[in-house]
């Protein structure tokens, strides 16, 4: 099970990453957020009590990375997910796509078993590692 909690050290890790990941230094970015490089410091270094959501989308713009990959990374515990789909916006893409099946499903989306929904994203991330030229582990 991924643990979805807010841990202030996993967002300025990833954060780190974010802002290495698109080649900026910390003033840069500081800069382009129109904050002083101590106070981005202290946002990037952990130094804040709770998930600031419209933040970390501003992070985004400036360093062009995916604001929803933030937040997930953020949530599941591991920053690198951040960098990988920086580029692509695959966490985007997906939320997108969500919203879609949301609005075509509505109510109904609620018969849905757990098994079934595990099993069509299975079946979504084995043909996109596929893609990738990657095995997807079988169960």
């Amino acid at each position: 099970m991924i643990p979805f909690v807010f841990d202030r050290l996993v967002l300025a890790k990833t954060l780190r990453a974010v802002r290495r990941f698109s080649g900026l230094k910390q003033a840069e970015l500081a800069e382009r957020l129109h904050k002083r490089p101590r106070s981005y410091q202290h946002f990037e270094g952990g130094n804040h009590k709770v998930l600031d959501v419209a933040a970390l989308y501003e992070v985004a713009r400036a360093t062009g990375a995916d604001p929803y990959g933030i937040l997930l990374a953020t949530l599941a515990s591991r920053p690198e997910i951040a960098v990988r789909f920086a580029d692509n916006k695959l966490v985007s893409a997906f939320v997108i796509a969500f919203v879609a099946f949301n609005d075509a499903v509505g109510d109904e989306a609620a018969n849905l078993s757990a098994a079934e929904i595990v099993a069509a994203f299975h079946g979504a991330f084995k043909q996109l590692a596929h893609q990738a030229g990657r095995p997807y582990p079988e169960g």
